[in-house]
């Protein structure tokens, strides 16, 4: 297994206190939210919701091409990374995160974007249970970075409690998989980056590095792109 350098020690804390802040940040948004300019356009930004960051940019740019294809958006927060699938050609799109205010916000902008007819948003804790037939080429998840224990909405966009959505996601998605469907994933260099690989590997799929983005000066943080197939 492919072992990465994590970040520890007074870093993680400090990891940490950013984390907290930011959620502090995202609760103090008005109560309809605000809008940001994202893709070119108005996107709505609710409040409580992660907003898009350059994770979410890293991972948009590495989507694949995706005409005529399925994809599963797990985690979907505002909706961005769904909306870029349906650009880059995605037939049809389902997204789901555990957080109703997310849902909310994720029908809102691809309302306005006008790809309602093609994406089907869901509230769920965990992977959705579909019927016999459906099947995904692309499961996309920018999943919270650490495995503490989260007791609202807004900090389980960053804290995955028991790494309950992480187990869920490589537990259930072979069923949902097509035969040489992917999932991509963005991850920060926690401690859990190395959990996440171990945990893939346990249920019978490989790893590689898509993208990696560029070290910040004095900052030990560092974002990673992760491909996973079945083996």
């Amino acid at each position: 297994m492919k072992k990465f350098d994590v970040i520890s020690g007074d870093d993680l804390d400090a990891a940490l206190n950013r984390q907290i802040a930011q959620q502090r940040e995202w609760l103090s948004l008005d109560e309809n939210g605000q809008f940001i300019d994202f893709m070119g356009r108005p996107f709505l930004v609710e409040q409580g919701v992660f907003p898009p960051g350059d994770d979410t940019i890293q991972l948009i740019e590495s989507l694949p091409v995706l005409k005529g294809k399925n994809v599963l958006d797990f985690g979907c927060g505002t909706g961005a990374i769904t909306i870029a699938a349906v650009i880059k050609g995605a037939a049809s799109v389902v997204a789901v995160d555990i957080n109703p205010a997310a849902v909310s916000n994720t029908i809102q902008n691809t309302d306005q974007w006008g790809f309602d007819d093609v994406v089907k948003v869901m509230e769920c804790d965990g992977l959705p249970e579909f019927e016999e037939g459906v099947a995904f080429d692309l499961i996309v998840a920018n999943l919270p970075g650490r495995n503490r224990t989260s007791t609202t909405y807004t900090e389980a966009a960053q804290w995955d409690t028991s790494f309950k959505a992480h187990t869920s996601l490589f537990e259930k998605s072979g069923e949902i998989l097509t035969s040489d469907g992917r999932i991509l994933i963005a991850k920060s260099n926690y401690p859990e980056l190395n959990d996440v690989v171990e945990l893939a590997n346990a249920n019978g799929y490989s790893c590689s590095v898509r993208n990696v983005d560029a070290p910040i000066p004095d900052d030990p943080r560092r974002s990673y792109i992760l491909e996973f197939k079945a083996i």
